[in-house]
């Protein structure tokens, strides 16, 4: 059935459709998390050669930025947890109707 001309689409594109934009993102989030990492590895880094050459407030101001920057690579870790779960809960209800993604 038409509404307004609206092409209506098959269930089973839609839900193709939905399930590769949860891998995009899945990737997405994948590419933040390992920018994250680096990041952190460079603070590290800069923490370390500020510390030798005695700069306190350098260090202090790094620091509280390197746990800012750990604190988002757990949110991402529970973010890609909870993207992968429900692209698992899609698997298991599209085998239950018969939809291959």
């Amino acid at each position: 059935m038409r509404i307004f001309g609206k092409k209506e689409q098959d269930i089973k594109e839609v839900a193709k459709q939905q399930c590769r934009e949860i891998k995009k993102n899945e990737r997405d989030i994948e590419r933040e998390r390992m920018a994250l990492q680096r990041e952190e590895k460079q603070l590290v880094i800069d923490i370390k050669k500020a510390a030798k050459e005695g700069q306190e407030k350098i260090v202090k101001t790094l620091a509280k930025q390197l746990v800012r920057v750990r604190e988002q690579q757990s949110r991402m870790i529970s973010i890609k947890g909870q993207v992968q779960g429900i692209r698992n809960s899609m698997t298991v209800k599209s085998n239950g109707t018969g939809i291959d993604l």
